[in-house]
């Protein structure tokens, strides 16, 4: 089933897949047309097929928040900082499980669609075809390259600035330091 949106003074079509991930944004819908209206804008074809691509596969995208898992993932982090070579895992539970104000609370499901913020969708896909124009990416395909770069997040995580691209992105100096010791 094709519809047509109005954004601004714009009709868009939008696809069936696209027009389900509008469907449970629930108010959002707006912040989530903004980044087809920026690549529309921008005349970037390659990176408005990713923009799609991203928002087409989000309908059933979603993570885990709430004061519960807030404080799970507080307590996590602090085992993290424990200098030891082998923790005594049941202990560091039991002392969780102890002092958990919030473990009866149910996690919140944040739907993707619902939360996700235009801004960050738009600096996640220009970061995405920054890494990707890397020389060690560009025999990707752009099917590759939705599949493996593109992604705002892995599976079930949270919507944070995802370092991963950053840490690729940041890799230019190693590529170039072995270039010219090649030459």
């Amino acid at each position: 089933m094709i519809s047509v949106i109005l954004t601004g003074c714009q009709l868009k079509e939008v696809n069936s897949q696209l027009e389900e991930t509008l469907n449970v944004s629930k108010g959002n819908e707006q912040e989530l047309l903004k980044v087809v209206d920026y690549f529309t804008k921008k005349g970037d074809t390659l990176q408005l097929k990713a923009a799609n691509f991203l928002l087409e596969n989000m309908a059933d995208k979603y993570w885990l928040g709430g004061s519960s898992v807030a404080e799970y993932y507080t307590f996590i982090d602090s085992v993290y900082q424990i200098k030891q070579e082998e923790y005594d895992i049941p202990y560091i539970y039991s002392c969780f499980i102890k002092r958990a104000k919030h473990i009866k609370d149910k996690p919140q499901y944040l739907m993707d669609a619902e939360n996700i913020k235009a801004s960050y969708l738009i600096k996640n896909i220009e970061e995405a075809f920054n890494v990707w124009n890397k020389p060690w990416n560009q025999f990707l395909t752009f099917e590759e390259f939705c599949e493996y770069i593109l992604p705002y997040k892995v599976r079930t995580t949270r919507v944070a600035e995802f370092v991963c691209k950053q840490i690729f992105a940041s890799n230019t100096c190693i590529y170039t330091d072995c270039r010219n010791r090649m030459l």
